[in-house]
């Protein structure tokens, strides 16, 4: 049986028929050739003209009623029917590979569309991360600025109390020194008589008194500070002063008329001066910018002079 169709049925056109075509459609594009051409070589209308298109399908196309899907189906048929097994095989392959490339191309586009989405997923997941670490160290850096803040308010408190604290002393306290008249006073208690004024000997003993325990607290404050020549024994209104040698002198007196005066009064008092000399040139190697109002100085016998003056006291006064 033969693979071809008889065309004696349908109309043949000749290929260099110069007369108007029209443009193919559906498969006949895909096969290269128009949809109403048929075979050049027998068969069709014997009455038409060589290369001119059959009556039949021009009255056709001109008539009323024409459909294209109609038209283009009937040329797919031709396609068909011309075509041999070769072509049609070949025709098939071609659709094949073209579907082939369309999957392949399919595939790439969504292997790739597979691949940006996992790189946005990926780079959506490191800005979540890096915005958790983000926050967590604003967090942390606010929680060490508030804690610092918080130092710095109890810094500059405890700044404030250290300063007020450093105003503080406990001698300045205990002790007050002013003057009252002619009279130094410590404590309010005057320190010295006068002819004109007789102060009385338990207010001057309470002062010296006063002055004893001062300065030895003085000499305890500072280690460097050491009274080598005398000891200062404070006592209240009885106190004493001790020399290097062992001898006791009592630096009050009781107001009593005495043959030789008031010995062991002055040999206290000469004593405690020493010992007040002493502090002095410590002070004065510390700090030259400090200095007693009234200066201080002992000559080569021991005697002590306070503004160029020997102080001590007489039996009548």
């Amino acid at each position: 049986m033969s693979s071809r169709k008889s065309l004696s049925s349908r109309p043949v056109v000749d290929r260099q028929s110069t007369s108007p075509q029209r443009r193919p459609t559906g498969l006949s594009s895909l096969f290269g050739r128009p949809s109403y051409l048929g075979r050049s070589d027998g068969g069709g209308n014997p009455g038409a003209p060589h290369g001119s298109a059959p009556s039949d399908l021009v009255d056709y196309e001109e008539g009323e009623g024409y459909d294209s899907e109609s038209s283009e189906g009937d040329g797919l048929d031709a396609d068909l029917d011309t075509m041999t097994e070769a072509e049609l095989k070949a025709a098939m392959k071609r659709l094949d590979e073209d579907l082939a490339k369309v999957q392949r191309k399919k595939e790439e586009v969504r292997k790739k569309g597979e691949e940006t989405e996992a790189a946005l997923q990926d780079v959506v997941s490191r800005c979540d991360l890096h915005n958790f670490h983000l926050s967590t160290e604003i967090s942390n850096f606010q929680t060490t600025l508030s804690t610092l803040h918080s130092t710095l308010h109890q810094t500059r408190a405890h700044d404030t109390t250290l300063k007020s604290l450093l105003t503080l002393h406990p001698l300045n306290d205990s002790y007050t020194i002013s003057h009252s008249g002619s009279f130094g006073t410590i404590n309010g208690f005057r320190l010295g008589r006068l002819q004109t004024v007789q102060v009385d000997w338990l207010e001057i003993n309470a002062a010296l008194g006063l002055a004893c325990s001062l300065l030895k607290a003085f000499e305890d404050l500072i280690p460097d500070l050491i009274f080598s020549a005398y000891e200062l024994v404070p006592c209240g209104s009885y106190s004493k002063v001790k020399s290097a040698g062992g001898t006791v002198y009592n630096l009050f007196s009781d107001g009593q008329f005495h043959l030789f005066g008031k010995r062991s009064l002055n040999a206290a008092l000469k004593g405690y001066l020493t010992c007040l000399h002493h502090s002095q040139s410590y002070i004065a190697e510390q700090d030259r910018t400090l200095s007693l109002p009234y200066p201080l100085a002992v000559d080569r016998k021991g005697d002590v002079t306070v503004a160029g003056e020997r102080w001590e006291w007489g039996d009548d006064e």
